[in-house]
């Protein structure tokens, strides 16, 4: 799903739930909406730990900032429920989880949450966050906050060169060409795949979602070359090359969408 909404009960006047308040033992704020603090099944407390992965869930998820990220996280929990929670509670101790947050200090405040997972590995935690950035604010630089990653800028200019594809002078403001560890056979948000034949020299593209492999929303047009509905090379977790196109944008989600580079072998090269 693109956007989970997480709400919370609300006893409205004139409903039968209201008229049975007592009932179930629900207490209610006096103020419209009148929304409930607690029945006998939950207490105050749960419902304001809910509150939090709430906000947690609309920020990060919702936002469609940090899908790739999110997705790796995930695997480090026994739930997402227990990821979401987790990340509130980080975020409620460093006094930031109802304030504020600018999406530059979002993605900064994820890495810093990293740090408390265990078995994270560095360099593809860096690469989801830099991924990210760029499809979600369309911005084809590395942020500062990974100023002392190994996740690398490449030469825009050669990245797209040596897949063969003309290079233009618009294509600076526009184009980021980054090497890493990018995992996406379990991505929820969609990627473009090329694959290159290291004999030939030839390509193909095709457009993918890594956790179905169909082809996703917005696969007709792409800047970088003709799509076709193709599936993910078997036995591909990860690349280690990523080309962002900031103006080939997902209309469903909003972010651009990134080119996976896959060698026709299926084995991860560098440019």
């Amino acid at each position: 799903a693109h956007h989970l909404q997480l709400g919370f009960l609300k006893l409205l006047h004139g409903t039968r739930i209201r008229a049975e308040a007592d009932r179930h033992g629900y207490r209610f704020r006096d103020y419209p909406p009148y929304e409930v603090i607690s029945n006998r099944y939950i207490s105050a407390d749960e419902i304001l730990m809910l509150k939090g992965i709430e906000e947690v869930l609309d920020r990060a998820w919702n936002s469609g900032r940090l899908r790739l990220t999110l997705d790796y996280f995930a695997g480090f929990f026994p739930s997402p429920f227990d990821m979401y929670s987790n990340l509130a509670e980080f975020l409620r101790q460093k006094g930031r989880l109802y304030q504020p947050v600018s999406a530059p200090n979002l993605f900064q405040a994820l890495k810093e949450f990293s740090e408390s997972v265990r078995g994270i590995d560095k360099l593809t935690l860096d690469s989801c966050l830099a991924l990210d950035y760029a499809c979600s604010m369309k911005n084809p630089v590395i942020p500062d906050f990974l100023g002392d990653s190994e996740v690398r800028a490449l030469d825009g200019k050669e990245a797209l060169e040596s897949i063969g594809r003309e290079w233009r002078k618009e294509y600076r403001k526009t184009i980021l060409a980054l090497s890493g560890k990018f995992p996406v056979e379990n991505a929820s948000c969609m990627f473009r795949c090329l694959t290159e034949s290291p004999v030939t020299g030839n390509n193909a593209d095709s457009a993918v979602t890594g956790k179905n492999n169909e082809a996703g929303p917005g696969t007709e047009d792409v800047k970088l070359g003709k799509s076709e509905n193709r599936i993910l090379p078997g036995g591909v977790g990860e690349v280690s090359r990523v080309i962002v196109d900031t103006t080939d944008i997902d209309p469903v989600t909003g972010r651009a969408v990134p080119t996976a580079i896959i060698s026709s072998d299926c084995e991860k090269t560098d440019f």
